[in-house]
């Protein structure tokens, strides 16, 4: 998702998001009441962490910060450019879809992760069955057009890339890849533990091989209490890595990561100016309107004041559609 968000808005970059509590409502993962979990990270502990840096939502998994990132950049035009990726089931149109929570076929979702190891290019599918045998002979599957697409700008896909690199950098990753000699080798990869703990998965792979691991039930039922992907899902991932790469495991660079710069938020600045006014106009109407239940609350409907979060301003009511 963080891609996609680049790819429409490159200079969102140089801004600050709002790491801090969020309304279930604003999101529609798991549930219609209590605040969005950090699920991202992996944890049940909540920290809130006020403005950060637009891509440390990403560095720390920060869930409720990539929400309202995807909102700024428009969410819209952000799922679409998820779309593009290959994807053969339609995403879905809440912000959710940009934490992964979106039912996707498994081989699309591999081949959308290849578009990020090359540089925004995505392959052409191919055939997953290469020849099929009947009481009629064998038949050969139409192969899959030759052309590619780039449904990502590549400054943008090499960006996130070089995050996913230092992701496998953490210390609770090393045990695993140290067992199976894929130490220091640049993989990329990232996982994440859907709601209720009833999926896991794990994506990541090297210049060559790309591999996804998700493990769960047909049937929607919890895997066990805490059971993280990096506890459940990866170390099934970095032996399938291991077994694949034969010792010849061929990664990028592990950049140290860059000082972040000062960001200039894209909110705070404007909207300082727009203060008094605003305040002028609550001193006069003190109980605005509630919000219009047909509205979509997809952006914000008014300008927020300095040190508000503008996404908070509305929520779902009773009677919106779901």
């Amino acid at each position: 998702a963080y891609a996609a968000i680049l790819t429409v808005r490159p200079e969102i970059t140089a801004s600050q998001v709002l790491d801090g509590p969020m309304d279930n409502r604003r999101v529609m993962i798991g549930g219609e009441e209590g605040l969005l979990g950090e699920w991202a990270a992996e944890t049940t502990t909540l920290r809130y962490e006020g403005y950060l840096p637009a891509l440390d939502g990403l560095r720390r998994g920060k869930t409720g910060a990539t929400v309202r990132l995807a909102m700024e950049a428009g969410l819209r035009e952000v799922q679409t450019h998820l779309q593009d990726c290959g994807f053969t089931s339609p995403l879905q149109e809440y912000p959710s879809v940009v934490l992964g929570n979106s039912p996707v076929r498994l081989m699309d979702l591999a081949r959308a992760y290849v578009a990020l190891t090359s540089s925004g290019d995505l392959p052409p599918a191919m055939p997953l069955v290469t020849a099929a045998i009947s009481e009629r002979g064998t038949h050969q599957p139409t192969a899959a057009s030759a052309s590619k697409t780039s449904p990502l700008a590549p400054a943008a896909a090499d960006q996130i890339r070089k995050i996913l690199v230092q992701h496998l950098l953490r210390p609770e990753f090393q045990t695993d890849l140290q067992a199976r000699h894929l130490e220091g080798k640049g993989l990329a990869g990232w996982g994440g533990t859907a709601h209720g703990f009833t999926d896991a998965w794990f994506i990541g792979g090297d210049r060559h091989r790309t591999c996804a691991v998700w493990i769960g039930y047909d049937e929607t039922q919890t895997l066990g209490p805490e059971a993280w992907s990096r506890t459940v899902a990866f170390p099934l991932w970095a032996e399938v890595m291991a077994a694949a790469a034969a010792g010849q495991a061929e990664g990028w660079p592990a950049d140290p990561e860059a000082p972040s710069p000062s960001p200039a938020p894209l909110s705070r600045i404007d909207l300082a100016q727009e203060v008094a006014p605003l305040k002028a106009l609550q001193a006069t109407s003190p109980t605005p309107p509630p919000p219009s239940a047909e509205a979509r609350p997809i952006q914000p409907k008014e300008p927020a004041l300095a040190g508000r979060d503008p996404y908070q301003a509305y929520t779902r009511t009773e009677s919106s559609a779901p």
